[in-house]
């Protein structure tokens, strides 16, 4: 039973990527990542309108270089600065999820061996 239970769970994985967001009271970054790892280059948006709608046609090329019919929105919410973002994304029937700083911050060092902290990273 346990070997069906991982299986169905990889099987939402593969269907699925995320569009990780670092917030900020100007500019976002955001940066799309596939369950392999593979990622787009990141993507600095504004917080206004604009920069919102950039950041939907950024989730639509994910899509399509990753082959998903889905992709999740994950925020580090700093400050309010996040909140627009995220009510505007809810509006939109778009699936967003809130990450603790802390938790960002330990899966970079593990990720790249580093404790210091880049919102931009390459690909």
């Amino acid at each position: 039973m346990k070997g069906n239970q991982t299986e169905s769970r990889r099987q939402v994985n593969v269907l699925q990527a995320s569009i990780g967001i670092d917030i900020g009271k100007y500019q976002h970054v955001a940066l799309a990542q596939n369950w392999d790892g593979r990622r787009l280059n990141p993507l600095i948006f504004e917080n206004n309108i604009m920069g919102f709608n950039s950041l939907l046609k950024a989730k639509e090329k994910a899509k399509a270089y990753f082959g998903v019919p889905n992709v999740r929105f994950a925020l580090e919410p700093t400050g309010q600065y996040w909140s627009a973002l995220a009510e505007w994304l809810e509006c939109r029937g778009e699936e967003v999820r809130m990450v603790q700083p802390a938790h960002t911050h330990k899966a970079k060092e593990l990720e790249d061996n580093s404790p210091g902290k880049h919102d931009i990273v390459g690909c």
